[in-house]
């Protein structure tokens, strides 16, 4: 458990909006975490309309659960750097693994 999130707000459906957003401001890199699958709950109609039972995840888990790519700028700079740190670059001038120059 990294974090504990809750809301708070004088509806159900303002609560959601809150809770949706706060997920959205959560910035967590270099582990997997549930967030994908916790914004796509607070999005689902059928959450938001107050609809579902202790069958809902099972039954809509092909939605809940989807592929999730995260293509943001600092994503792809980690991916940058832990490339050239395992295999190093190719890049004229720095060839090889850091600290082997």
């Amino acid at each position: 458990l990294l974090v504990k999130c809750t809301t708070r707000a004088g509806s159900f459906d303002r609560a959601v909006a809150k809770m949706v957003q706060a997920l959205s401001d959560f910035r967590i890199r270099g582990v997997k975490t549930n967030l994908p699958f916790l914004e796509r709950v607070m999005q689902h109609p059928e959450f938001r309309a107050g609809e579902i039972d202790t069958t809902f995840i099972e039954k809509e888990t092909d939605t809940l659960l989807a592929p999730y790519n995260d293509n943001s700028e600092i994503l792809k700079t980690l991916k940058y750097l832990s490339e050239v740190m395992v295999n190093g670059t190719d890049i004229p001038g720095l060839k090889g693994k850091p600290g082997a120059m």
